[in-house]
């Protein structure tokens, strides 16, 4: 599901939707595909923006706690994500470590 206020990004993911045609049905000016909604999956969206705020605060203290625990950790390596004020909300929806072996093979 896509949400924006942007005209030209909102045209762009219709775009692709629909199989990458642009405003006639003969004019193809993207890859795209048929990524239509049913409305069981709309219906669980919406109840899924509803909670939303809630989810996104429960995934980012459980990324936060993680990073905290691995902060000293000489063999991991964590991703930073820079927050975007004003634009976007980041979501650790994945908690993504990278192992830093080279070096410190011998440590593991």
């Amino acid at each position: 599901m896509i949400t924006t206020n942007d005209d030209r990004l909102a045209d762009y993911a219709v775009s692709l939707r629909h199989h990458g045609v642009g405003s006639g049905l003969t004019q193809l000016v993207n890859l795209g595909n048929d990524w239509l909604m049913n409305e069981v999956t709309a219906l669980l969206g919406i109840y899924q923006l509803r909670a939303l705020e809630t989810n996104l605060k429960q995934r980012n203290e459980i990324a936060r706690r993680y990073a905290a625990a691995l902060a000293d950790s000489e063999l991991i390596q964590l991703f930073r994500v820079l927050p975007i004020s004003g634009i976007a909300t980041t979501s650790t929806l994945s908690f993504c470590p990278r192992l830093s072996i080279g070096e410190n093979l011998q440590k593991l």
